[in-house]
């Protein structure tokens, strides 16, 4: 449960960067970062 709730802390984090980030390249590395950190949380739960 510990862990679920940290997942969820990051993915929360890495959609802010997403929303602060100006630069489409980063954009995309960024959003590369969150689905990996989606993937893991449905692993976990």
């Amino acid at each position: 449960m510990i862990m679920i709730r940290a997942q969820e802390r990051d993915i929360e984090r890495c959609e802010a960067r997403l929303r602060k980030e100006k630069q489409f390249n980063r954009k995309v590395e960024i959003n590369a970062e969150l689905r990996e950190l989606k993937k893991l949380l449905t692993g976990l739960q």
